[in-house]
């Protein structure tokens, strides 16, 4: 469809690739996603995760360092010395580690809690992706007359209290009941992202839109990794230290699948806690963005 249907709207330049900025690019931000995402079988203490993490960091720092060298960059960083982008994109990368780091541990709490299928799971989740498509257009519509500040209040406040619902879930909680929150969510989810990813590029000139979407695609991908193996690991690690010692499984198996069971949804209430604390960071950042929407920064 796009080869038929999307036209040139700017000027296509023909710039050439620096071929160090992509082997330094791909192995820093490949080798920082491995790390997080294999966090959570490894564990915090292993010195593993801090020898990628560390190398990474390292390629990652060598790749910006080249940006500002080079006469025409690859990835143009010095728009992030516009406060509101750099804001907006912060805020945007909050928002992605409530959606995707609670897509993964919500998944999981409905088929290892609830007991349902992995196709069930995902239909339950299914409401929620209709509601921030739904929610995305009519957020893209009224943004600027409300503002990329009161939508982002809302939408976040929606999110906060969506995840402190999810704190009260346990293995009776209705099929409706959990699909309705996690709809609530994302509705949040939707006045968020839109209206917060708007205001952030309206700061930059046309020239630079380009670099400032490859820079908010980036971070919330890094955001959105690193924020579900931080909440797998905070899940596996709470749900570890509740379990029974093994003698009841022997001596009481009926008392030790109920321990059991109550030691997952503790793991889980906390990841789902954990991701709340994110969204209320997420709240205090949108008090800062300026009630303009169309001023530029350059």
């Amino acid at each position: 469809m796009a080869l038929f249907s999307v036209r040139d709207v700017l000027e296509n330049t023909h710039p050439s690739l620096d071929i160090v900025s992509i082997i330094e690019s791909s192995a820093g931000f490949g080798l920082l996603l491995y790390a997080f995402t294999e966090v959570a079988t490894w564990g915090w203490e292993n010195s593993k995760f801090y020898v990628y993490l560390v190398i990474s960091l390292i390629l990652i720092y060598l790749f910006g360092w080249r940006q500002f060298k080079l006469d025409k960059p690859v990835l143009d960083l010095s728009i992030l010395k516009s406060g509101r982008f750099l804001l907006t994109t912060i805020i945007v990368a909050i928002n992605y580690i409530a959606m995707v780091g609670i897509e993964m541990v919500f998944t999981l709490y409905i088929q290892t809690i609830i007991g349902e299928s992995a196709f069930h799971a995902g239909l339950l989740l299914f409401p929620g992706a209709i509601a921030v498509a739904i929610t995305s257009m009519i957020s893209g519509r009224t943004f600027d007359k409300v503002g990329a500040k009161g939508m982002g209040l809302a939408g976040f406040i929606l999110i906060i209290l969506g995840g402190l619902s999810m704190t009260k879930l346990d293995s009776s909680s209705s099929l409706i009941y959990i699909m309705a929150i996690y709809a609530v969510r994302m509705i949040g989810i939707g006045l968020v992202l839109m209206p917060i990813t708007t205001a952030g590029m309206n700061s930059l000139t046309i020239d630079k839109m380009s670099h400032g979407t490859s820079i908010n695609n980036t971070f919330r991908q890094v955001a959105g990794s690193i924020g579900t193996a931080v909440l797998m690991s905070i899940l596996t690690n709470e749900t570890k230290s509740n379990m029974p010692v093994k003698h009841v499984l022997t001596r009481t198996p009926l008392l030790y699948k109920r321990l059991a069971e109550t030691a997952e949804l503790k793991g889980y209430h906390l990841a789902f806690l954990f991701c709340v604390f994110f969204c209320v960071v997420g709240v205090a950042l949108v008090l800062f963005l300026p009630n303009d929407n169309s001023v530029k920064e350059g």
